[in-house]
């Protein structure tokens, strides 16, 4: 299945993803290498400005496995964002 497909896991894996006080979450996935796969994570509070992430590493690496995964499933760069008060997703290629 194709993630953008697989709104569920999107919507859960960015929730469980987003900070308190987030009002949207996104994730973004670049290849700017052969070979090399970059992931940002962002929560962005009401205003929008982001909100510092200083869970632990273990923690952070529970979190991240999942969206990892669904990023993997596109063919080219993504960003997924999830507006936490609309419970809506957007998807955006970066080719």
């Amino acid at each position: 299945m194709a993630a953008k497909t697989d709104h569920v896991a999107w919507l859960m894996a960015l929730t469980r993803a987003a900070l308190p006080g987030t009002e949207r979450v996104s994730i973004s996935y670049a290849t700017p290498a052969p070979n090399e796969t970059r992931y940002t994570l962002t929560c962005f509070d009401e205003t929008g400005r982001k909100i510092g992430d200083a869970r632990d590493h273990d923690l952070l690496k529970s979190i991240m496995s999942p969206l990892e995964k669904l990023c993997n499933c596109e063919d080219a760069p993504l960003t997924v964002e999830l507006n936490l008060s609309e419970n809506t997703l957007s998807f955006e290629n970066h080719i």
